[in-house]
């Protein structure tokens, strides 16, 4: 279902200068890409003679057509302050779920069609993407997983989802499965943001995660493994994992990086998520003050050394609620993969879309302009093919065959009756 108003069944033909498929593959000139029901059903490429009759022709001379961006692990929700305790009350309850939408349309806003949240309060991401898919609200399509399963004092443990040993953790995919969850999400070590947490440290051993992952396939979910240390993603790996967050820090601090887990991950099929926020962001190139390329590829170097080995790998920005890493800027996450994984432009946008869409289940719909796919497009002013900074200047985006973004703003609203 579509949290926007049915795409028009009048074709919708959009020209402009470039296209991007997503696939990897370089862009392709003079593109002529046509929607019909909230699909795309031709792209042309050359002179635009074959547009059909009584369409609506949008004409973006100038501009790259790539497909919308997947942010494959954020946070709608903000961190509470665990020292002073976050009473809950029905007050704080609104605000913050009126506060997850303005930040998910942020992330619209910044070329993103798709986002998978990967863990809130109790069940408030599946909350907000159901209040979406009733129409309440225009923005990203959300996968939710509700709230990420840990120990007691582990990792995010504020949050909810406390499981100590194997049994508990069966118990808690179970019932996120009951209440309707995308996928599952574990933290495997511990976090930087929890206090008295030991992000070089495993919460759970493999004999203790393998029948919960196994059970979460079995009911058709997939799972994600937040993992900051070697022995967490080697855990992560041999316990069935589908994508694995992080891998290690890229904040400066110490990374417990060591070449011996490309065998298990290349084994597993798992796709590593990298999640450049911030702390990446800023030092990029482009950044007012130079940025640090030097200290950016330092700190992405684990990551490298598993996407020259052939394992699969993605970009998110891991925005968390009110931190400093912008909603809206995930352009810069794909440009910090482009740099700091010394990639082509086509390949770290792929990183972003269809490579993404593989790792979260949903190639099938979205993650690239095809024939046949849900058109999810973001229009970007200039040539990304020679220029990646272009895509932070996201002139259009459509969602599902609707426009939802025109210059910068919101333009599609919900279709309800009042």
């Amino acid at each position: 279902m579509s949290s926007i108003a049915p795409a028009e069944e009048t074709p919708v033909v959009i020209v402009a200068d470039a296209m991007v498929d997503g696939a990897g593959n370089d862009p392709v000139m003079s593109p002529t890409l046509t929607i019909v029901g909230g699909r795309i059903t031709a792209i042309t490429t050359g002179p635009r003679s074959q547009i059909p009759q009584n369409s609506r022709l949008i004409d973006r001379a100038g501009c790259t057509l790539v497909p919308g961006f997947i942010d494959a692990h954020l946070h709608l929700a903000s961190i509470p302050d665990v020292a002073r305790g976050s009473p809950s009350s029905a007050q704080a309850d609104l605000h913050e779920h009126l506060a997850g939408i303005l930040r998910a349309q942020g992330s619209l806003v910044g070329g993103v069609t798709t986002i998978r949240d990967c863990g809130g309060p109790g069940l408030f991401n599946v909350n907000l993407r159901d209040a979406q898919v009733a129409n309440l609200w225009v923005g990203p399509r959300i996968l939710a997983c509700g709230y990420p399963l840990t120990t007691t004092a582990g990792h995010a443990y504020f949050w909810g989802g406390r499981a100590d040993d194997g049994q508990t953790l069966r118990r808690r995919v179970r019932w996120l499965f009951e209440h309707h969850v995308d996928f599952i999400k574990v933290m495997v070590t511990g976090g930087m943001s929890t206090p008295g947490s030991n992000p070089y440290g495993l919460q759970y051993t493999v004999d203790e995660l393998r029948p919960a992952v196994n059970d979460a396939h079995r009911l058709g979910m997939r799972v994600a493994a937040h993992a900051l240390c070697t022995e967490g993603v080697i855990v992560a790996a041999e316990s069935g994992i589908d994508t694995i967050e992080h891998g290690w820090t890229i904040t400066g601090r110490r990374q417990d990086f060591d070449h011996r887990v490309v065998g298990p991950v290349l084994e597993s099929g798992a796709t590593v998520s990298v999640t450049a926020h911030e702390s990446l962001r800023s030092l990029l190139p482009s950044r007012p003050n130079g940025g640090n390329l030097a200290e950016l590829r330092r700190r992405l170097a684990p990551h490298k050394a598993l996407y020259d080995a052939g394992i699969p790998m993605i970009v998110s920005s891991d925005t968390i609620g009110d931190r400093d890493t912008r909603f809206s800027g995930f352009a810069e996450s794909i440009e910090v993969f482009a740099l700091g994984m010394e990639v082509r432009p086509a390949q770290a946008i792929a990183a972003a879309t269809g490579h993404a869409a593989r790792a979260v289940g949903i190639l099938d719909q979205t993650g690239t302009l095809e024939v046949g796919k849900a058109a999810d497009i973001a229009v970007v002013e200039g040539d990304v093919g020679h220029d990646l900074t272009a895509l932070r200047r996201i002139k259009d985006v459509w969602r599902d065959g609707r426009q939802v973004v025109e210059n910068g703003r919101i333009v599609q609203f919900p279709s309800i009756r009042i």
